[in-house]
């Protein structure tokens, strides 16, 4: 059986949106910073409503882990949901 991996960039099973907070998890500070300058005009469409979220975050994810292993991304995922998620997750009923 495949592993399943579950994301929640919207804040439905967390207490707040989760794909910014990745993001700076996942980049190096000095990529993070040029993708952010880079994609300032993307932001700014978004906020404006001429891009959907998810063309924004395909794009994000497209400058922001471009050449990345897929091993190095499998492993910030994993560290991701183990270090820094549990912190966001909404409470089981």
């Amino acid at each position: 059986m495949p592993d399943l991996a579950l994301f929640d960039f919207d804040g439905t099973i967390t207490k707040t949106e989760m794909f910014t907070p990745f993001i700076r998890f996942a980049v190096p500070r000095v990529r993070f910073k040029l993708v952010a300058a880079f994609l300032s005009p993307v932001i700014a469409a978004y906020r404006l409503d001429l891009l959907t979220a998810l063309t924004v975050r395909k794009i994000v994810i497209n400058f922001c882990f471009y050449r990345m292993r897929e091993t190095d991304f499998l492993r910030l995922g994993r560290e991701y949901s183990t270090d820094f998620l549990p912190k966001f997750l909404r409470p089981l009923c």
